[in-house]
């Protein structure tokens, strides 16, 4: 409706346009008895925009779903059957969008680790919840996160955790809310949050839920267990699917005798998203190794490689997803990035 209202605004300019080039005068006076029912068109839609319940996000649709639905529509276009049973032709075409999207929303389970997201940021979409870590500054998250959102067909989040409470990563919250509700907000910082709490109170919309989490303090949402375990840099520990996934960000400070004294179990998956310590890394032995830091060396991504089963390097690699049935996924094949470290 926005659009339309828009195209509605441009068509006002190009008639009196084409006007004025005749006669000036006639032109701006077109252009004024336009502008009436161009405005309160735009009031409408705005208005309407903010109603509850005046958008609904469903996600996207396969090509099969789209192939259908044209069929679908082809036929009633052509033959005198179906022009005479539209109601069961809608219902046919609705079920075809609907079914899958709500089938596959059901029993997803799937984990987004975007690439060159500072501060690190991920999506755990679960069955019956949506977890999301940090959002990035402004333009992150309206131009990235959000449409990311709306196409796995989400408009609430579940709980959110925020890593780094810096002035310009508070700024990607107001944009998020301002998409997506969001039910609980929870900042994992060591700074204090009240100057993201100030921020999102002179907001129109806000979590209805923000506290703070300790280190050493458990939290669950749905099937993930979330530990803090350390600040500077931040670890935090995801128990997800029965494995055991290892987040490593923020300032780094040097983390390998502290590792061996606080006897840290070896993660399945360490996600490593600071300065680049190989010592700190193999001490961990990890299975699966995701890099989302841009500042490692050929030699020592190469090393990595060698001693570790899967490693991936989110700006050669693009985002990992991981899925029940599919394991571990980059966005592309490397030969559509040719980035190397430099």
């Amino acid at each position: 409706m926005h659009n339309a209202a828009a195209d509605s605004a441009d068509g006002r300019w190009i008639c009196s346009g084409i006007v004025a080039v005749v006669w000036p005068l006639a032109g701006g006076l077109l252009a004024w008895l336009l502008a009436i029912p161009t405005q309160g068109l735009i009031w409408l839609v705005t208005q309407i925009s903010q109603l509850p319940g005046a958008s609904l996000t469903l996600g996207m649709i396969s090509i099969g779903q789209l192939v259908v639905l044209y069929g679908l529509l082809v036929s009633a276009w052509l033959l005198p059957i179906w022009q005479q049973r539209l109601p069961l032709l809608i219902t046919l075409a609705l079920g075809i969008i609907i079914l899958p999207i709500w089938h596959h929303q059901v029993h997803r389970f799937q984990i987004t680790i975007f690439d060159r997201a500072t501060p690190p940021m991920m999506v755990i979409q679960q069955p019956r919840s949506t977890l999301v870590l940090n959002s990035g500054d402004r333009n992150t998250a309206s131009q990235t996160l959000v449409p990311f959102l709306q196409r796995q067909g989400i408009d609430q989040v579940d709980l959110a955790l925020a890593t780094d409470l810096r002035s310009r990563w508070r700024d990607g919250w107001p944009a998020l809310l301002q998409q997506v509700s969001l039910k609980k907000l929870i900042p994992i910082s060591v700074t204090n949050n009240t100057a993201l709490q100030e921020q999102l109170l002179g907001s129109q919309v806000q979590p209805e839920k923000l506290r703070f989490l300790q280190v050493g303090e458990q939290l669950v949402q749905d099937q993930t267990q979330i530990s803090v375990l350390r600040h500077q840099p931040t670890l935090l520990q995801f128990t997800i699917n029965q494995q055991n996934w290892l987040m490593v960000s923020g300032r780094y400070q040097g983390l390998l005798p502290w590792l061996q004294t606080a006897q840290v179990p070896s993660p399945q998956v360490l996600w490593w998203s600071t300065q680049v310590d190989l010592e700190a890394i193999h001490h961990l032995q990890p299975k699966v190794l995701i890099l989302t830091s841009r500042n490692i060396d050929a030699e020592s991504l190469s090393q990595l490689e060698r001693r570790i089963s899967k490693v991936y390097w989110t700006p050669r690699d693009g985002a990992v997803q991981w899925t029940r049935d599919r394991g571990f996924e980059s966005t592309f094949p490397l030969s559509e990035n040719p980035a190397s470290p430099l």
